[in-house]
């Protein structure tokens, strides 16, 4: 190799380089534009659709990091799993109407909620 010349594995560790280094800086100003945004709410539809599980847990944690920061997050979410596992608060729709607001543990033992979701309850036979 002649000095002050690549070779190509040389020209290729430069371009690996500095795409990572490009990468890097898109990432940290995606970061620094969320931080100068300051966003105080923050509204997911349905952010769990077409994931498994495994992702939805990745995202879960993800809305989680983004609730520590101070932001309320409105989360529209037929997973059950997800909602109950990462919400505060639970408002309940059924037909376009509230039909339960509160904890999640109090929206899974709500009599209106049952009935809309899992079907009136069977009388003994």
């Amino acid at each position: 190799m002649q000095e002050g010349r690549f070779d190509s594995a040389s020209h290729d560790f430069v371009r690996t380089v500095a795409g990572c280094q490009l990468a890097r800086t898109i990432e940290e100003q995606r970061r620094r534009a969320w931080r100068a945004a300051r966003p105080r709410v923050l509204l997911l539809d349905e952010p769990g659709a077409g994931m498994t599980g495994a992702e939805k847990t990745v995202v879960s944690g993800l809305i989680r990091k983004i609730r520590e920061q101070g932001v309320t997050v409105l989360l529209v979410e037929h997973d059950m799993r997800m909602v109950m596992g990462i919400s505060d608060t639970v408002i309940a729709l059924n037909g376009g109407r509230v039909i339960a607001e509160g904890t999640p543990a109090a929206i899974q033992a709500h009599p209106d909620v049952i009935r809309a979701y899992l079907g009136a309850p069977r009388d003994p036979a």
